[in-house]
């Protein structure tokens, strides 16, 4: 059964895009300005603020998709935190209550993601190449000994620049035992093209590069290959 989960979570690795607070911003200043760093394991949230390229701050707390929220430690004191991210946009809020010789505060900040795509230039004005305005179907058959699994993905390119992708029905079995799951969760957002690269925004989230994209001179099979050299093969869908 574990080899079920994980060979459709494989499948499924090409679209899968980033959907939390980790990541590297920056506030651009005086002799490097404000970087703030997090990283996420679970609901576990981790980071530190850095000031001109030095430590300032530790960051710990939980996190929730693109948001979070914990507490925020420095020589100077303890105080917290909010976070949120919109795009490549991190909004960050810190604040210290009141004590002993220390004033309440609140600093609301906004900082760029370090290494976020800029919207890619169109091949066409209907948002990317339209070759690929079409329904495609991929579809996989993994075999071993006497074990089997079939599963199925749909990517639907619309003219309007926008996309759905979601998987159909997979299903497994062996001498002894099968499974059966449902069609998934569909994700849709933005798609570009630009230079034989394939970009895709979801509906929250930044640009992500999917990686390199080609097609049969009579344009009924697509392959697209990540940038992690990933390739799967996509039949259109008439």
């Amino acid at each position: 059964m574990r080899l079920v989960v994980f060979l459709v979570s494989l499948f499924s690795a090409a679209f899968a895009f980033a959907a939390d607070l980790a990541g590297t911003y920056n506030l651009a200043g005086p002799n490097g300005g404000v970087t703030v760093k997090f990283t996420v394991t679970g609901t576990t949230l981790g980071g530190v603020i850095e000031v001109g390229g030095k430590p300032f701050a530790e960051l710990t707390g939980t996190a929730q998709g693109m948001t979070g929220r914990g507490t925020a430690v420095s020589k100077d004191g303890t105080g917290g935190f909010e976070a949120s991210v919109e795009g490549d946009v991190l909004n960050l809020v810190l604040t210290q209550e009141a004590g002993p010789e220390r004033r309440a505060g609140r600093l609301p900040i906004q900082l760029t993601r370090l290494g976020a795509i800029a919207s890619p230039t169109l091949d066409a004005a209907t948002g990317g190449d339209t070759r690929m305005v079409a329904n495609w179907v991929s579809q996989n058959l993994v075999t071993s000994g006497d074990a089997s699994m079939a599963t199925e993905e749909y990517l639907a390119f619309r003219a309007d620049g926008t996309f759905l992708y979601g998987r159909g029905r997979s299903t497994a079995g062996g001498s002894d035992w099968s499974w059966e799951s449902g069609n998934g969760e569909a994700q849709s957002g933005q798609w570009r093209t630009s230079n034989g690269m394939l970009f895709a925004r979801p509906s929250s989230g930044q640009w992500l590069r999917v990686g390199k994209y080609g097609m049969t001179d009579d344009g009924a099979t697509m392959q697209i290959t990540t940038d992690q050299g990933e390739k799967k093969l996509w039949s259109r869908r008439k």
